[in-house]
C-alpha cells in the first residue's frame, strides 16, 4: 500500500481553497507519486479517518477536515546548449534531460532534492544554474518553458496546492560557431 511521502497542513481553508475558519485542508502526496496522478480513494480515506478520530470533537464532528491530492502542473523545459566539446554532446544532452527530470519532479525535487516545496516558485534562473553546473555543459544560451502547454515569459508561479512535474524535456545541441548541429 501506498505510504505518505509529504503533507501539507493549510489552516482555515477549506478543499476548494478558500478561506474557511475552523476547516483544515490536508494535501498528501503518496510515495509513489511521478505524475499528476491523484491518490487511491483508499489511502485519501485512511488519512481522514485516522485525522477525525484524532481531532477535536468540533472540527471532526463538523467534516471540516479535508484531505486532498496535490495539484499538479506539468513542466516542460527546451534547453539550448553549448556541450564542453564535441566528445561530451551525448554526455552532456544526457547530464541535462536526467537533471531536468530530477530537479522538476514532486518528490526529488527543488535545490535541496528533497521533494518540490508546495507553493515554490520555479525560478528559470534557477534552472540555468542548475544546467550550467553540469560539467559537460559549457554554456546554456536559451532557455524556453512550458507549464501545461504554455511559454511561460518568466518563473513559473505555482500556488499553495501546487507541485511541478517533468513532461518530455528537449535539448538543442549548439556548436562552437554558433549553428546549429
Amino acid at each position: 500500500s501506498d505510504l505518505i511521502a509529504r503533507a501539507k497542513c493549510l489552516p482555515n481553508t477549506d478543499e476548494s481553497g478558500e478561506h474557511a475558519p475552523g476547516h483544515v485542508a490536508i494535501i498528501i502526496v503518496p510515495d509513489t507519486q511521478e505524475k499528476n496522478d491523484p491518490p487511491r480513494r483508499i489511502l485519501l480515506n485512511t488519512v481522514s479517518e485516522f485525522l477525525n478520530q484524532h481531532s477535536f470533537i468540533e472540527v471532526s464532528s463538523a467534516k471540516k477536515i479535508h484531505v486532498l491530492g496535490a495539484q499538479y502542473t506539468e513542466i516542460l523545459v527546451e534547453a539550448s546548449i553549448h556541450p564542453i566539446s564535441l566528445d561530451a554532446t551525448a554526455r552532456a544532452e544526457q547530464a541535462v534531460l536526467s537533471a531536468l527530470k530530477k530537479y522538476i519532479h514532486p518528490l526529488t525535487g527543488g535545490q535541496d532534492q528533497a521533494g518540490w516545496e508546495f507553493g515554490k516558485s520555479l525560478c528559470r534562473s534557477e534552472i540555468f544554474a542548475l544546467l550550467e553546473g553540469l560539467k559537460d555543459v559549457d554554456h546554456v544560451p536559451s532557455l524556453i518553458i512550458w507549464a501545461n502547454g504554455d511559454e511561460q515569459e518568466g518563473n513559473v508561479s505555482l500556488d499553495q496546492f501546487t507541485l511541478p512535474f517533468s513532461g518530455e524535456h528537449k535539448v538543442n545541441i549548439k556548436s562552437g560557431d554558433g549553428n546549429d548541429s
